[in-house]
């Protein structure tokens, strides 16, 4: 079983990773502050942009394989504008040379946040043209990684979050629509959302095809949020909120539309595979509700299943 070492554990996307892949890989977390991550064996409670951690780790747990759910890694829907997020690519540099001396693979994380249209369907080569603080650093992320053999996936990661305490964008959303409340979001900022453990699947196809640069990994549709909570709302036996039904919102001078949707057709190309579509990821998330999936990311013990007898 090949070794995984995984940066950012505790991440909703991280969290989703580890236990997607624990039958496959012997994995390590770093995890900012839960000590104990479902899927990894081992978590360590540290910064995952720890240089000098890193290093140790990679020394001592020698992985076939790292990847790195850093601090740009969260999608366009959950990421603040102004945020300014810790200094990464001096570290991504150090982890390059860590990784090229083990002989690990090395997978970063990067959000499509770097868009703000006018495109429908960004390519990797198409002009990143969102001005905010947080798409400059992931930016900057990626340009340290260029001309490296890491892989650098461009994604919009949506998944139930390892902890109650801190709710990921679907958390928070499934909260306000059990309670019947306006849910947030509009029909004005479009992505191409996939789910967590899907992306999983496909990076592990990644990492044993040894792709590396630039990748779109995402959804195959173009959605807002506004119809994203409303297919949520469906796929979970509950009532879509009002907000929902408006699928194209006047578009207002002081509002434009947020548009970062990924082209994927690199990815389907070199991985052999299509990308999910929105509906079949959300009734992924729904049964993972209800087979202890959920209850496991939160650190909850396997369900027992009592087996009976067919009559």
């Amino acid at each position: 079983m090949d070794k995984l070492l995984l940066l950012g554990a505790d991440s909703m996307l991280g969290a989703n990773l580890a236990l997607t892949l624990e039958d496959r890989f012997d994995a390590t977390g770093v995890s900012r502050q839960l000590a104990q991550v479902a899927g990894c064996r081992h978590t360590v409670v540290g910064d995952p942009l720890d240089a000098a951690l890193i290093s140790r780790l990679v020394t001592e747990e020698q992985p076939d394989w790292i990847i790195c759910v850093g601090p740009t890694s969260r999608s366009s829907w959950e990421a603040r504008a102004d945020e300014q997020p810790a200094n990464a690519p001096a570290v991504m540099q150090q982890l390059v040379a860590a990784t090229a001396e083990s002989g690990a693979a090395l997978s970063i994380i990067s959000s499509d946040a770097v868009f703000a249209g006018p495109r429908l369907f960004h390519e990797e080569q198409s002009r990143a043209t969102a001005d905010t603080t947080y798409a400059r650093a992931a930016l900057e992320l990626e340009a340290s990684l260029a001309d490296t053999h890491a892989l650098v996936v461009r994604t919009h990661a949506y998944g139930w979050g390892p902890s109650p305490e801190h709710p990921s964008y679907t958390d928070a959303l499934v909260a306000q629509l059990e309670a019947a409340a306006a849910a947030p979001g509009d029909g004005l900022h479009y992505a191409t959302p996939i789910l967590a453990t899907d992306l999983a699947e496909l990076l592990a196809t990644a990492y044993e095809k040894d792709l590396h640069g630039l990748y779109h990994i995402t959804g195959a549709e173009r959605a807002n949020q506004a119809r994203f909570a409303s297919e949520l709302a469906t796929a979970l036996d509950l009532q879509p909120p009002a907000t929902a039904a408006i699928a194209i919102m006047p578009l207002a001078a002081d509002r434009p539309i947020g548009e970062t949707s990924l082209n994927t057709r690199r990815a389907r190309r070199d991985l052999g595979l299509p990308m999910p579509l929105l509906r079949e990821g959300l009734e992924r998330l729904a049964a993972q509700r209800d087979n202890g999936f959920r209850a496991r990311l939160r650190g909850a013990p396997e369900p027992h299943v009592r087996r009976t007898r067919a009559a």
